[in-house]
């Protein structure tokens, strides 16, 4: 059995629509993280969307909760982190869609597609969650473009019992724990500090699809840590 931490939108999709547990072929149970949407900032952006040049998304779940937005637009260039998003973002706008191919994230978007345009006097708007890596955000402050930014949505993390937490460590129990975003890694690593179990849950194997995730694991001292196909753009092609 695997562990997968995820967002309930994303989780969403995984069960519904694809069946995570047939595509590793294995029982999966379930941490997830809970997106809230802020609609007063979303109904900005459908007064105003054809306004910008430039709309950075910078998550699945911005697409997911923008939508309808999205494919009434006419204007607007999108721009996403990588593959995933462009597949999803494709299926709703008929509009430009740039994305890193070489290095999904904000390093990518940044070396390979933002560099390579004029933003001077250019309108772009970058629509988030709340928190996150501000590395993007002070990019664009610091162009030459008219820069703006939503913050759409907030994470809330589900509150897990000490009892239950250590079960995790178990892996009688689990061969491993899929991490969908690096948020995700802090998280469990602020319980395991605060439940004195830090050295057990460094030991423990991880799967992820995602390079910035491997990389926030490894900061935290993880070694046992596995590539796996990213299921969802199974889904979605």
């Amino acid at each position: 059995m695997y562990l997968l931490c995820c967002s309930d939108i994303i989780k969403t999709e995984l069960v519904k629509k694809f069946g995570i547990d047939k595509f590793y072929n294995e029982n999966i149970t379930y941490l997830e993280m809970q997106i809230i949407p802020h609609y007063d900032q979303i109904n900005i952006l459908q007064s105003n969307i054809d306004y910008f040049d430039y709309i950075v998304l910078v998550s699945p779940s911005c697409i997911d909760l923008t939508k309808n937005i999205i494919t009434a637009a006419k204007v607007p260039i999108f721009l996403v982190m990588g593959e995933l998003s462009y597949v999803q973002l494709s299926k709703l706008t008929n509009n430009t869609i740039l994305y890193p191919k070489n290095s999904p994230g904000v390093s990518g978007l940044l070396d390979e597609i933002l560099i390579n345009l004029d933003l001077k006097s250019k309108k772009i708007l970058l629509i988030k969650g709340i928190g996150g890596d501000l590395k993007l955000e002070q990019a664009l402050k610091n162009s030459a473009a008219i820069f703006n930014v939503l913050e759409i949505y907030s994470r809330r993390l589900v509150p897990i019992p000490e009892h239950d937490f250590k079960k995790i460590l178990d892996m009688h129990v689990y061969k491993g724990i899929i991490i969908s975003s690096s948020g995700q890694v802090d998280w469990l690593f602020d319980y395991a500090k605060s439940y004195d179990c830090i050295n057990e849950f460094q030991s423990l194997a991880f799967l992820t699809w995602h390079k910035k995730i491997e990389d926030k694991l490894r900061s935290y001292g993880v070694e046992s840590i596995k590539n796996i196909p990213n299921p969802l753009l199974h889904l979605l092609h």
